[in-house]
This record gives C-alpha cells, structure tokens and sequence, in this order.
C-alpha cells in the first residue's frame, strides 16, 4: 500500500506531463495550500516550561474573570443585599481564621473547658477490634461451633 503522499505526487507529475501548461498554476496553489494546512495542523510544540507558562497565564485570566463575573452580580443586586454581601465577603471563614492564628490562640482555646483532674487516654493500651457485619459475625461463629464437635 502506498503513502496517500506519494500516490498524489504520482498522479500530479501523470497529469503535468499530460497538460504541462494548465496544471502549473493549480499544482502550485494546491501546494502552497497543503504547506499551509499542514503547518496550521502541526501547531505550536509543547514543552513542560511552555505548559507550565500556559498554565500561569490561563489561571490569571480565570481570576480575573471571575472577580469581573462576581462584581456584575453584585452589581445586578439591589443595594441592602449588595450590602450583605460585602459584610459577607469581609468576614474570614473558619478555615482562613485557622490558618491565619499566628499566635495560637485558636489551639488554646478550648483549654477553658478542660475539666481539672481529666486524665488523657492512651489509645496505645488497647487493642483495636474491626466491627464486623451480622454475616461474617455468623460465618466466625457457625465456624467455632463445627470445632467444638
């Protein structure tokens, strides 16, 4: 089987050789075509910097986008609700308030509640039992009662 190229290139120098003047100027549009068709099909090559500078440009331009989206609805909404949302998004969420205690207020906190005299347990003094489901429960005692016969 030959190459789909190939096959072209022989049917083209058939039909020069047969209309040497007409299909000059087809031939070489149709190559010029071709060239750049396949340069537009081979694209840019991709490279793990080149991925990776993508990749930074790509994000900005979501954030971006979704700052510009997220202030147009807040534009859309009537001035008391636009309101609560600012007082919304100015609040730190659990998660940033905990990532954020530098002075390790929030490990201590709870240190109020503690009961004097509260012992701390050792889960290491005792030994860890998987629960098991009613039929394997029965599998291991029909098994126990076929040793004991």
């Amino acid at each position: 089987m030959t190459d789909y190229a190939e096959e072209r290139s022989s049917e083209l120098e058939v039909l020069e050789s047969i209309f040497p003047d007409e299909l000059t100027e087809t031939s070489e549009r149709e190559r010029i075509i071709e060239e750049a068709t396949a340069i537009k099909v081979a694209g840019t090559k991709v490279t793990v910097d080149s991925f990776n500078e993508w990749k930074v440009r790509f994000e900005q331009e979501m954030k971006e986008k979704a700052k510009r989206d997220e202030a147009d609805r807040i534009k859309a909404l009537p001035p008391k609700e636009r309101e609560e949302v600012k007082k919304f998004l100015a609040k730190y969420s659990g998660r940033q308030l905990f990532e954020k205690d530098l002075q390790g207020t929030l490990v201590s906190s709870d240190a109020q509640y503690d009961e004097e005299g509260a012992v701390s347990v050792d889960a290491s003094q005792y030994e860890r039992v998987d629960h098991l489901s009613d039929e394997e429960e029965e599998v291991r005692n029909l098994g126990d009662l076929s040793d004991d016969d």
